[in-house]
């Protein structure tokens, strides 16, 4: 009952809010009462008690001050469709697309060179094995994420079709630039546009093609995700679409199963595990605190074994359920005041409804790459397409200020 009202908790604010909302609205509702409920129905030995009230304490964080600020208009000024679009531009974008080409092609080869990589199995030991040696290259390669998120959102408000079609392919050339032996980033990638994607729902007829855009990427993704199970040595089927359809299954529904199995077991997460990219550096500076390192396995009823479990479940084995309430907190504030108070960076509200559309297999502001992103993001837009926004002229955009209601 208790995944059953999840969805409903998730929609209160959104009713009647304009679709700045419908991002966060639909992460919600798969993230943290689909996906709970599905899994109930796959593993049925489970309770799923101890889960439940954790993933109701994480909506309810997000929702109240979504609630609360939701008094004030919604800020319509500007959005990333109104950028200036000139050579400038377009050679600015050339130049980045050209260095996290580069960036990414030098990660390939160190990863090369750690093995003999004849298949996507040798490649995914090299990858495990080679971490260490990405350094900067690592962060500049994922400088695609931002740029690639800030392109389709250019492309998809922008009123030119000219400026559309040139704004999308930059977009999935920067997200081509990110397939490679960890999919997950890709993927990753392809959930923000369709998040993004969701902000230009204006109508019946729109809401139908994002609905077939959707299913085509899902089968898309089953195939390709399909493919690197085989492929690295992670499925027990030789078929592509067959390991798609059945591992796809277990990657969404077995992560919350996995907790109740570590619970039933007493099985203790190691401190540090639902941020381990700021583990890992508190560890480098204190030598007394130990890095989180993998989590352990444990065996489904299906037989699988299973190491990934749900954001709220790791932050609450660090920080307990007031870490879970002020994690969710986190996210509905800084949401709810990005669109109260400007909509010039729609991909920043994009992104947090990313880390709430993937808090049912992990936390991604435990991961480097997503806190670069939302760091980079604004400074990203603003040197390379100059937006004109709702204040005084700037050196930067040196036109005069327009608005643009977006809702």
């Amino acid at each position: 009952m208790v995944f059953v009202a999840i969805p409903i908790l998730a929609l209160l604010p959104f009713f009647g809010a304009g679709r700045a909302y419908w991002p966060l609205a639909f992460a919600g509702v798969f993230a943290l009462g689909i996906v709970p409920s599905l899994s109930t129905i796959v593993f049925t030995t489970f309770g799923y008690g101890s889960i439940a009230g954790l993933d109701l304490a994480l909506m309810l964080a997000i929702v109240t001050p979504l609630l609360l600020l939701k008094r004030s208009r919604i800020s319509s000024d500007v959005t990333e469709g109104n950028f200036h679009f000139d050579k400038r531009t377009i050679l600015l974008l050339c130049t980045l697309l050209l260095v996290v080409s580069i960036a990414a092609l030098h990660m390939y080869r160190a990863i090369r060179s750690q093995a003999s990589a004849g298949s996507l199995y040798d490649l995914n030991v090299a990858y495990a094995q080679s971490q260490k040696t990405f350094g900067l290259w690592s962060r500049v390669s994922r400088l695609a994420i931002p740029a690639g998120l800030a392109c389709f959102l250019a492309g998809v408000y922008s009123q030119n079709s000219k400026q559309r079609g040139t704004y999308i392919l930059f977009a999935v050339l920067f997200a081509a630039t990110l397939l490679g032996v960890r999919r997950s980033v890709f993927l990753y990638e392809a959930a923000f546009y369709v998040l993004a994607y969701l902000t230009t729902i204006s109508d019946g007829r729109r809401l139908l093609k994002v609905c077939a855009f959707s299913a085509v990427s899902s089968c898309l993704a089953l195939l390709l995700f399909g493919y690197v199970q085989v492929q690295t040595h992670k499925s027990a089927y030789h078929s592509a679409w067959a390991s798609g359809v059945h591992d796809g299954a277990s990657y969404v529904t077995g992560n919350l199963a996995y907790a109740e199995c570590l619970d039933q077991e007493n099985v203790k997460l190691a401190p540090g595990t639902s941020f381990p990219d700021v583990s890992a550096v508190i560890s480098k500076i204190d030598g007394k605190f130990g890095h989180a390192g993998a989590k352990p396995f444990c065996p489904l009823p299906d037989g699988r074994l299973f190491n990934t479990s749900p954001a709220y479940f790791d932050v609450d084995s660090d920080l307990g359920p007031l870490g879970v309430i002020g994690f969710g907190l986190l996210i509905g504030g800084s949401i709810g005041l990005l669109l109260r108070r400007s909509r010039r960076y729609i991909g920043l509200e994009v992104m947090l409804a990313g880390v709430v559309l993937f808090s049912f297999r992990e936390n991604l502001l435990g991961s480097l790459d997503i806190v670069q992103s939302l760091l980079v993001y604004p400074l990203l837009t603003t040197l390379i397409f100059r937006p004109v926004g709702r204040v005084r002229p700037t050196i930067l955009t040196g036109q005069p200020v327009t608005s643009i209601d977006r809702r």
